[in-house]
């Protein structure tokens, strides 16, 4: 969507909104965005993981990657197209493979935190309940909630930087 248009359909919006709220979102809409993209993308991912591990019985070391994987395309167009405004197609496979592996580093990050937080910390703090419970998602949670801080200022700077 061109911005003018985009502009003019948010101005309509604004005036549904309470006083202040659209121009607060307007100061915040890069940072904004990338919260619902993200969250969107973790639901995704978190969505995945549950089934493949509690439906179908996947390690969920696999399941965490194959979950994670599933979100890299969702979570590309998000972040390309809504949240950093970039609808140009010049250098997108540039942008791709530098997406592709911040994604993978965040991928190694993720499987590790993983399974510290499941096989080391989980079993420490919880040794008799482990296994009756759903650790593997607060645990998927809380390591893609550290990921996604580190992304925002990685995406933000090296992959959908303006020129």
């Amino acid at each position: 969507m061109d911005d003018k248009i985009h502009e003019d359909y948010l101005g309509k919006i604004s005036a549904m909104l309470p006083g202040g709220a659209f121009d607060f979102y307007k100061r915040k809409r890069t940072l904004i965005n990338y919260v619902f993209s993200g969250g969107t993308g973790a639901f995704v991912n978190l969505f995945t993981l549950f089934v493949l591990t509690h439906v179908f019985r996947i390690w969920y070391l696999l399941s965490s990657i194959v979950a994670f994987l599933t979100a890299f395309g969702f979570s590309f167009y998000l972040q390309k197209h809504w949240t950093f405004r970039d609808h140009s197609n010049d250098g997108i496979q540039k942008q791709m493979s530098v997406y592709m592996l911040v994604s993978l580093i965040n991928l190694v990050v993720n499987t590790a935190l993983m399974y510290l937080f499941v096989d080391v910390i989980g079993k420490m703090l919880v040794p008799n309940f482990y296994n009756n419970t759903l650790w593997y998602l607060l645990s998927q949670f809380v390591s893609a909630g550290l990921i996604a801080i580190e992304s925002f200022f990685v995406y933000r700077s090296f992959v959908f930087r303006r020129s």
